[in-house]
């Protein structure tokens, strides 16, 4: 039998760090949606209108528990948090992966660093990257099969939003991610990863990357023209801070985001793309 071929520890962060941005989007988009603190239930609103992972008034469907139970396995519970089905197999037909979320009132590092000591307790080498107190995430491979477990904390107002995601990797590390061709993609991108999540009569695409460089007004005009020249309209751009910057787009069959976020400690942009077409 052959050995399994080693494979490129910058991919996998790579990945985490699209789940990363990804989680800081969710926060700053549900921020702007409600200004004083988010219940629960609005929460699973927001998030049913990607995944379709509403909650009926008779509990979590099977589905639901199905998905809480694959993401969540290898991870030990939060105390006092109750995780919701995100989504599933949202990085290919081939890649097996479940999504999960919660709240809490504790803070990200809190999180961060229970997780952090459960794993150094059960000798589980694991890798974190924490860009402000706002945000960060931790995560760990399973080195025999490549299964990846990670949780992304997010704060949201005077809560802190939980991701949690628990996936084998070994499909994804092989394959090169497809960008669609009618969204802007610079040629210098790195550790690119590509989310679609099927709806009914729609499909969610995620693109994110990592951008060269700590030049946000550079990599911004480039998607502002970029959009234009593939069709789209940019109908808004917002600047949330002096680091961040968020352009809202609009086309004949849908609508979309792009979220860019400057980290001058690593001097790199991350670019979070989203788009929901409809079919």
């Amino acid at each position: 039998m052959n050995a399994r071929p080693e494979r490129p520890l910058h991919k996998i962060v790579g990945f985490l760090g699209a789940v990363c941005v990804l989680g800081l989007f969710l926060g700053w988009m549900l921020e702007r949606m409600v200004s004083d603190e988010v219940s629960e239930s609005e929460l699973d609103e927001v998030f049913a209108l990607d995944t379709g992972a509403s909650r009926g008034e008779e509990g979590p469907s099977e589905w639901e528990r199905d998905v809480v139970s694959r993401a969540t396995l290898g991870l030990p519970p939060y105390p006092g948090a109750e995780p919701h089905a995100l989504a599933a197999d949202f990085l290919g037909p081939n890649t097996d992966i479940a999504a999960a979320w919660f709240t809490t009132k504790d803070a990200p590092d809190q999180v961060l660093d229970y997780y952090k000591g459960q794993f150094y307790d059960a000798g589980v080498p694991a890798v974190e990257y924490r860009p402000g107190p706002n945000g960060g995430y931790i995560a760990y491979m399973v080195p025999t099969n490549h299964v990846v477990r990670s949780v992304t904390a997010t704060r949201q107002g005077q809560q802190t939003v939980v991701l949690v995601s628990n996936g084998d990797m070994e499909s994804f590390l092989e394959q090169d991610p497809e960008v669609p061709a009618d969204l802007p993609h610079p040629p210098e991108a790195e550790d690119t990863v590509v989310m679609r999540m099927n709806q009914e009569g729609a499909t969610d695409v995620n693109v994110g990357a990592s951008l060269p460089g700590g030049n946000l007004a550079h990599w911004v005009d480039y998607y502002r023209n970029g959009f234009e020249a593939k069709g789209w309209k940019v109908a808004k751009v917002d600047h949330p801070s002096d680091d961040e910057a968020l352009l809202e787009v609009v086309g004949a069959h849908g609508r979309g985001t792009a979220f860019l976020r400057r980290e001058r400690d690593a001097e790199k942009v991350q670019i979070l793309v989203r788009v929901t077409q409809t079919r």
